[in-house]
């Protein structure tokens, strides 16, 4: 994950954790959706790189359980089906932190950062944006499966912060009347 010569310290969990863990400009999760979001894409990510852990698992009631059954289990297909899409286009390394170390989960790796520009892209409705951090993501291969699994994740999500905003509203309402 990282090169030896570059290691500064190592993490509790044994990591070894870089100088450009931190140096390197990232963009962090804005909301609680985006937050929950990468700890899916990292769940399948682990579940991938060590089958055994059966982490998908986790990632898949992380997503019924934050975004409800119908917005979760698309938005859950659709996170899968975005990492198995870099998985099949990227040549290079894709590096992301293990959601389930206290202190790797607070390291947003660069590809990471990508993923959550290109969701805000999409959720912002600026395919051109999508499109191009999808293109230096897979190294200029076909973006088309990343860019539409995205697509329907952003469109759930979107779903599901509105039913959640209604719910809340309706809430105050009655508690107020």
């Amino acid at each position: 994950m990282s090169h030896p010569n570059r290691t500064s310290r190592a993490a509790r969990c044994g990591r070894a954790v870089t100088i450009e863990d931190f140096a390197a400009p990232r963009v962090e999760p804005e909301s609680f959706s985006e937050d929950v979001s990468l700890t899916i894409l990292r769940l399948y990510c682990v579940s991938f790189a060590s089958p055994e852990t059966h982490a998908w698992r986790q990632a898949v009631q992380l997503s019924l359980n934050t975004f409800g059954h119908h917005e979760g289990s698309i938005i859950g297909c659709a996170l899968m089906e975005t990492i198995d899409g870099i998985r099949c286009q990227r040549k290079s390394p894709f590096n992301f932190s293990d959601p389930r170390c206290e202190h790797c989960r607070m390291i947003v790796t660069e590809q990471e950062s990508q993923i959550l520009r290109a969701l805000r892209a999409i959720r912002a409705r600026e395919p051109n944006e999508a499109q191009a951090i999808g293109r230096q993501l897979l190294e200029d291969k076909n973006t088309r499966r990343f860019i539409s699994a995205l697509q329907r994740a952003a469109d759930a999500i979107d779903r599901a912060e509105g039913l959640a905003k209604e719910t809340i509203e309706r809430v105050a309402s009655m508690a107020n009347a």
